[in-house]
């Protein structure tokens, strides 16, 4: 019996809004990216894709900008079949993505989804959203840290384990603000003498203040992003302001280190707490005894940014694209010190089924099977196996000559392979590497060989 065949992309019909066929019984066949510099928000703050891991949560934004962070579904790493389409502007943005992938705008006052060729000048993206506000505050210890990140200097560690810290202030509403924080932080607080300035100099007083914790110049190690809700991140970026930033308006903040790291932070914290960002750097380079200024900008009143100053235009790209499935939602990415969310690499298979009410599914996948795609199907049919193939004389059979083993438990996961540099120093002992030649020129049949080598390196060896 003879059957009429539509071959097309859920993409496809979707876009087109057509769905052929679908009054009758039917199969289905059910079967996208970044360069690999290109950062996403985890919470562990912004990571390229290139060192992402399994051990990293992502932060999800669904289509009302709502944030939570979630473990992804996988991890994708390719290479690119066309041209990508960049987005460069001083200001707002700096990605480049791949056609297909899936940009958030905001075109006729609706939030929709359409592909990176779409993006027109327009179309207005979103730079941020907003995690649930869970009544939580920042703690006195925490806005002691925010203090001493920006002007303190570690002192001593006694042996109770009570660490001490110097602070020099010039400004009053600087050391105003330390004592308050002391006070309501029951922390130990002395002022010792400071030492005498001459001409335009001015005096400063110097304090020393106890705690019971360490604090880094790294504020990522001081507080947890994923620990942090609406109100206390807002918090975080108040405190910080006290210190290091300038308030220029109302709804318009300026901050600078020389840490980048901790700059890192309060973008990433503002990120996920509706505030859009702009990270610059000012290079210093009279000398070595001068540090790089990282800049940032904080619009609290803005979630979006217009196109209408954008540069968009298709460019060449031969190296790997990587991406990130989260179950529901998008994903935060950050480029060139410019935030924006995007969607993440996950076909949205549902507008097509809900079409074809009498369609039978055959699910093809190269991926695990997950909860998400779990609702479409009644059962799973595993593929045939390599060992089945060899059986059945469709595959030669093979002999393995192994004289040594490594233990790659510790090697970490990145795009869901070994990431090449920790196991390259695994491969390239000499007790794993072996002699080669003479062990080919023994069991290798005078037979044309491949040799399969970790990196450049261990082929060298």
């Amino acid at each position: 019996m003879s059957k009429k065949v539509q071959v097309c992309s859920a993409d496809t019909l979707n876009a087109r809004k057509k769905y052929p066929f679908n009054d009758e019984e039917c199969l289905l066949i059910l079967d996208e990216c970044f360069p690999g510099y290109t950062e996403v928000m985890t919470d562990s703050g912004f990571v390229s894709f290139e060192k992402l891991t399994y051990d990293h949560k992502v932060a999800q934004v669904d289509m009302d900008g709502n944030v939570s962070f979630v473990s992804p579904i996988r991890y994708i790493r390719k290479k690119p079949s066309d041209k990508l389409i960049k987005f460069k502007s001083d200001r707002n943005i700096d990605l480049m993505v791949t056609k297909n992938h899936q940009m958030i705008v905001n075109y006729n006052k609706k939030i929709v989804k359409i592909k990176a060729s779409e993006v027109k000048k327009y179309h207005k993206m979103y730079s941020c959203g907003m995690i649930k506000s869970e009544g939580r505050s920042i703690s006195w210890s925490d806005r002691l840290s925010i203090a001493f990140q920006a002007d303190g200097t570690f002192h001593s560690e006694r042996s109770d384990g009570v660490f001490s810290y110097m602070f020099s202030f010039s400004k009053q509403r600087k050391i105003d603000r330390l004592i308050d924080i002391c006070k309501n932080g029951n922390f130990k607080i002395s002022e010792v003498s400071g030492k005498e300035t001459t001409g335009n100099i001015k005096k400063q007083r110097r304090f020393i203040v106890w705690s019971n914790k360490f604090y880094s110049k790294n504020m990522h190690e001081n507080i947890k992003i994923s620990e942090i809700d609406l109100d206390m991140g807002r918090q975080i970026i108040e405190e910080m302001v006290h210190w290091d930033g300038s308030i220029i308006s109302d709804q318009f903040y300026y901050y600078s280190s020389t840490v980048e790291e901790s700059v890192d932070f309060y973008q990433a914290v503002s990120s996920i707490c509706g505030y859009s960002t702009n990270k610059t750097i000012q290079v210093d380079d009279r000398s070595d005894k001068f540090s790089d200024v990282h800049r940032l900008f904080i619009h609290k009143d803005k979630i979006s940014f217009s196109m209408q100053t954008s540069d968009i235009s298709e460019v060449d790209y031969s190296d790997y694209v990587y991406c990130v499935e989260v179950p529901h939602g998008n994903i935060i990415t950050r480029s060139g010190g410019k935030v924006v969310v995007t969607g993440n690499c996950h076909r949205d298979y549902s507008k097509v089924i809900e079409n074809y009410p009498r369609g039978f599914i055959l699910g093809l996948s190269g991926t695990p099977f997950n909860d998400e795609m779990n609702k479409y199907f009644h059962r799973v049919i595993s593929p045939i196996q390599a060992y089945e193939l060899r059986d059945d004389g469709y595959l030669a059979d093979f002999i393995t000559y192994c004289p040594n083993t490594i233990d790659a438990k510790d090697v970490s996961i990145k795009a869901g392979d070994f990431k090449r540099d920790e196991l390259e120093s695994l491969v390239v002992q000499s007790a794993i590497v072996g002699d080669v030649v003479k062990d080919y020129i023994k069991y290798g049949e005078e037979r044309p060989a491949v040799c399969f080598a970790v990196s450049v390196e261990h082929s060298k060896l």
